[in-house]
């Protein structure tokens, strides 16, 4: 009978343990010297324990039993980790920038989401062979290099990096416009992506300019150099009768002078001048083609009188002596 009590209490107390927990799998390239019941942690705090390693080909999968209140999106990330230089290992859950879903029961971690921080063995193999692969001769060629660059040369050294910090401090303050520019670069690149077919066919067609400038270069040549001469010639030229020019232009400015000073009465002058018939009367004195001319006549007899009949004399003709012929 007391038998039968202890085989309860054991079943009972297995199943409580078995209601406050749950189990998941991880995926790891190598377990290192990470061993059964190691500790696995969430923010620094032991949430669970590793039940099991077993090997899956290259691969080592870890069992791994965490505690029933322990909420873990379904892309946590896994790592191994050290607590010190010669301590034991432990397994440290983290939660990723942006959480996806929920980590149930049964599921496996995979290996894209696992890793293991440097261990104290790689450390030391890695310093090792940094010394041993002349790591420290190379920082002594570095200084001495740095040393012979910059000696003499201390105060150019430090204005070029004023001048650098201040370019940085600009291209910092010119942030948006940088990136308006690089938005702008990048539609015009999206414009010239649509329009790639016109390019193409652009292209083509200047192909056979392109290949008729070639095949003319000579030419195109010999013609810039007669343009060259023509403007040394030109410019000698220029040179040359600058002073007479000059002359020309002074004698001008009297006779330009008088001609402002004409005003209106030179325009009005040769309205008549060609022709003379005054241009506001051409249309009154020519029309059709033809010469209009406009005559006043006074066929009054005492107008004709005055025009045809001698002039009379005061003196009385029958008194005044006669003239005859002899």
């Amino acid at each position: 009978m007391s038998r039968i009590l202890l085989v309860l209490v054991l079943l009972l107390s297995g199943c409580s343990v078995g209601g406050d927990q749950y189990e998941v799998t991880a995926e790891f390239e190598s377990a290192g010297n990470l061993v059964p019941r190691a500790e696995v942690k969430l923010d620094d705090v032991n949430v669970g324990s590793v039940r099991a390693i077993t090997l899956d080909g290259w691969r080592a999968r870890l069992t791994l039993q965490l505690d029933s209140t322990v909420d873990l999106p379904a892309n946590a990330e896994v790592r191994i980790g050290q607590r010190s230089l010669l301590g034991g290992q432990y397994v440290e859950l983290r939660r990723p920038a942006t959480p996806q879903g929920k980590l149930r029961a049964g599921e496996t971690i995979p290996l894209a989401r696992t890793g293991s921080y440097p261990e104290t063995e790689q450390l030391l193999a890695a310093l090792g062979m940094w010394l041993n692969g002349s790591g420290l001769a190379q920082v002594q060629t570095i200084v001495r290099e740095l040393n012979t660059a910059l000696g003499g040369r201390e105060q150019a050294t430090r204005e070029l990096l004023t001048q650098l910090a201040t370019t940085t401090s600009t291209l910092r303050g010119q942030t948006q416009d940088l990136v308006r520019l690089i938005d702008a670069v990048d539609g015009l690149a999206g414009s010239l992506a649509q329009q790639r077919d016109q390019l193409g066919a652009a292209v083509d067609r200047i192909a056979p300019a392109v290949t008729v400038l070639a095949q003319q270069r000579d030419q195109l040549a010999k013609l810039l150099e007669a343009v060259q001469r023509l403007c040394t010639v030109g410019n000698r030229v220029l040179r040359e009768t600058t002073v007479d020019t000059v002359a020309i232009v002074r004698d001008l400015q009297p006779i330009l002078t008088q001609l402002q000073a004409a005003g209106d009465a030179l325009p009005e002058s040769l309205t008549v001048l060609l022709s003379g018939i005054p241009l506001d009367q051409y249309e009154r004195v020519l029309r059709d083609g033809r010469l209009n001319l406009f005559i006043t006549l006074d066929l009054s007899l005492p107008s004709l009188g005055r025009s045809l009949l001698p002039p009379l004399q005061a003196a009385n003709p029958l008194l005044a002596p006669v003239r005859g012929g002899r």
